[in-house]
């Protein structure tokens, strides 16, 4: 029958609904509806308490930018001159360079504001010398088409990224919620709230369900089940909670459709609150949920001969008068939906189908945090990996052919790192260069300037004259003496095999290259996993 998978969901679970069901005489009493009205509580509470947005990760565009600044480093001729990183496409400041029609026209709007964060990180002041100086590098054509690979890769990372973001925030979710508890527009019904028909039309009556809105939303549900009515039995308290809209006097007026919700609404809120049974907001929850509202309709049908299974509340006789918010002759105070939402096997009642799209944004947000966390450490792999290229490059580029040991090769050295040292004329870089270089003060003879640290030159020389001996300067400490990419392309020693240089620059910190990862099977490792990811 029409929602078995529903009940079905209940076996097992040790819970009948006892305590739930009340088989009351004519005429309301206080209680009567509690059962029924726990059970679309649960409905409610979970529409009340939608999940917060997941957290983000946070250093996607960043990482990606920096593999995008360092494909543009690489470009020749300089690619990035033509971006704008101040301006968006839109109101780029040289109009002349920007493509209007055709395939390159497609491929700047798909892809400038990830150029622009790649430009804008290429200009950042403390960064601009590094990039300049993979200018000048050669790049061979299986590096530069890695290095293009890579890019292409992130490029698309980047609007992967946009399109996640916009995900993982909880707006579709409270959209949805706020639908199953108000109705199309998300919001507190305006006057004339639920309409000028009387209660017994607009709650339903089974035998013609004319101008019934039973089942449209939850807020209507609830008011049908629980609104006060002139000379009932149950002085407003059907639900097991005063129901009203004054609350030191709950029983003072009568509900009916056309009138103000808000403080019979607030009450219902706050009875609800207090059956709370924790239920996020899941689409196994509401199954559940909907489980048990199907089990405990079925369990007491209405009508004559029980001919009507999807009704409640409570209500008398054949039920020709309707949900009319009083229960006698042939009227009751419940909700009678439409058979026709219960003729598939998941019922339609359109505020469980916008609580269950609320559960399915709910479930998208999360996978899409965790998406995201996947992109970002995906993105972070390819970023290490294209820097080892480049600094394998740049350490190609600053060694030097063997030389003969002696007193002319080390003179040769230190004439070099003598001339390094006075080319700077600040303080502040010349600092950068300890322990190679000093800062002399105005008092030294020859005036303020940088020079080289005669002590430390003469210690790496008698480093130099002693290796293979108790002197032995172990490749990771020389290594990690050197303090930026040139000082770690610079390191003397001998160079492992495959490798270009001694030591190489990753992840900010010059290390020993046997540690580097083979170009190759790195970017072909990285890409595989970004297939799956992206595409």
């Amino acid at each position: 029958t029409a929602g078995n998978e529903y009940i079905s969901a209940l076996a097992g679970c040790n819970n009948d609904g006892a305590g739930l069901y009340f088989f009351a005489a004519a005429d309301d009493t206080k209680g009567d509806n509690s059962g029924a009205f726990a059970v679309l509580c649960e409905f409610i509470n979970m529409a009340k308490n939608p999940p917060p947005s997941a957290t983000q990760a946070e250093n996607i565009d960043d990482v990606a930018a920096a593999i995008g600044a360092l494909n543009m480093s690489a470009a020749n001729p300089p690619f990035d001159q033509l971006i704008d990183h101040e301006h968006d496409l839109e109101n780029h400041k040289e109009k002349s360079v920007k493509p209007t029609t055709g395939e390159e026209a497609e491929k700047w709007a798909d892809n400038y504001d990830f150029w622009r964060k790649a430009k804008g990180l290429l200009e950042e002041k403390d960064k601009k010398a590094t990039y300049a100086s993979y200018r000048k590098l050669t790049l061979n054509t299986l590096a530069q088409k890695q290095i293009q690979t890579a890019a292409e890769i992130v490029a698309a990372s980047f609007k992967k990224a946009a399109q996640l973001r916009a995900k993982v925030t909880n707006t579709a979710t409270i959209q949805s919620a706020n639908k199953a508890l108000f109705g199309v527009t998300g919001a507190q019904p305006a006057s004339p709230y639920y309409g000028s028909n009387g209660c017994g039309d607009v709650c339903g009556k089974p035998t013609t369900y004319s101008n019934t809105q039973a089942g449209n939303t939850l807020q209507l549900d609830a008011l049908c089940l629980c609104g006060f009515f002139s000379g009932a039995g149950d002085a407003g308290d059907s639900c097991g909670g005063k129901i009203g809209t004054d609350t030191t006097n709950l029983a003072a007026q009568a509900w009916i459709p056309n009138t103000n919700p808000t403080q019979w609404w607030a009450n219902i809120e706050a009875g609800c609150a207090k059956l709370n049974s924790r239920l996020q907001l899941t689409t196994t929850n509401v199954l559940f949920a909907t489980a048990k509202m199907l089990t405990f309709m079925a369990s007491d049908p209405k009508g004559t001969n029980k001919e009507y299974q999807h009704v409640l509340g409570n209500m008398e006789g054949n039920g020709s008068e309707g949900c009319k918010g009083k229960k006698d002759n042939n009227g009751g105070k419940c909700v009678a939906y439409k058979p026709e939402y219960f003729t598939t096997g998941q019922p339609t009642l359109p505020w469980l189908v916008n609580l269950q799209a609320a559960a399915t944004a709910a479930a998208q947000m999360a996978t899409a945090a965790k998406d995201m966390e996947q992109l970002e450490s995906k993105l972070k792999d390819l970023n290490t990996s294209a820097h080892q290229l480049i600094y394998s490059e740049t350490a190609a580029a600053h060694s030097q052919p063997p030389t003969t040991e002696g007193k002319e090769s080390g003179t040769g050295e230190k004439q070099k790192q003598k001339d390094q040292c006075e080319t700077i004329q600040t303080a502040k870089l010349c600092k950068e260069k300890q322990p190679k270089c000093e800062w002399k003060d105005p008092n030294d003879d020859d005036g303020e300037h940088c020079k080289l640290n005669e002590t430390h030159a003469a210690q790496q020389a008698t480093q130099a004259g002693t290796a293979g001996g108790n002197g032995e300067t172990k490749t990771t400490d020389k290594c990690g003496a050197a303090k930026t990419p040139e000082e770690c392309a610079a390191v003397k020693g001998e160079i492992p095999k495959d490798k270009k240089a001694v030591c190489g620059w990753i992840e900010e910190k010059c290390k020993d290259s046997s540690i580097l990862v083979t170009k190759k099977f790195a970017f072909s490792v990285v890409s595989a996993a970004f297939v799956a990811l992206l595409f």
